[in-house]
């Protein structure tokens, strides 16, 4: 070896510096190991096509697809939203579609008109309608007069139980009659059933 590369080794040792990342002396900004390392941190498998790629994003986050299956996943489950027109995940991979982003189907709940809860499509929200419910039955429970002419008895009903059972056994003498031909009994005013026509 001449002294002409005995120089140029010497300097070259005295330019080496430590790697930033570990105690190997290097000549550039990282060591050899080090810069594999971070070529196998800034690079990641396509979930679809399995494709080795740089899935490093610029605010440290990775990428799980490269851009040709990222483009077609895109065309099949990514939509804009028709209300404020932002893009979002329209189709999931379980089968569910939604037809507007998050934000704006929240927006679209309609809420209680006794309270401010949602009321999803009601005019009243859960517990605002069994309130409304259980005052209604409480109301309809107070016992008033019977609705028939000349009947005394109270009741919570329209009519009284007399009055109901009388009814009733009057419109069934109206509404069943019976077949002159073969004795078919039936609802409805007939003389022949509609076998004996």
């Amino acid at each position: 070896m001449n002294i002409e590369n005995k120089e140029n080794i010497m300097q070259l040792k005295d330019n080496r510096k430590q790697c930033p990342n570990c105690p190997n002396m290097c000549f550039g900004k990282q060591c050899s190991e080090c810069h594999k390392k971070m070529i196998e941190r800034t690079q990641g498998s396509c979930l679809d096509c399995e494709k080795i790629f740089y899935a490093l994003r610029q605010d440290g986050t990775k990428r799980k697809r490269c851009k040709e299956c990222q483009d077609i996943y895109n065309e099949k489950h990514i939509s804009i939203c028709p209300d404020c027109k932002n893009t979002y995940h329209a189709t999931l991979d379980d089968g569910r579609i939604f037809n507007k982003c998050y934000k704006c189907y929240q927006d679209s709940i309609n809420k209680c008109a006794k309270c401010d809860k949602n009321a999803y499509g009601q005019k009243f929200c859960r517990e605002c309608y069994q309130n409304e419910r259980t005052k209604r039955v409480e109301y309809e429970r107070v016992e008033k007069k019977c609705k028939s002419d000349n009947c005394k008895n109270v009741t919570t009903y329209t009519y009284c139980k007399i009055c109901n059972d009388n009814l009733r056994s009057i419109s069934n003498q109206y509404m069943i009659s019976t077949c002159e031909e073969c004795g078919y009994r039936g609802k409805g005013e007939f003389k022949l059933c509609s076998y004996c026509v």
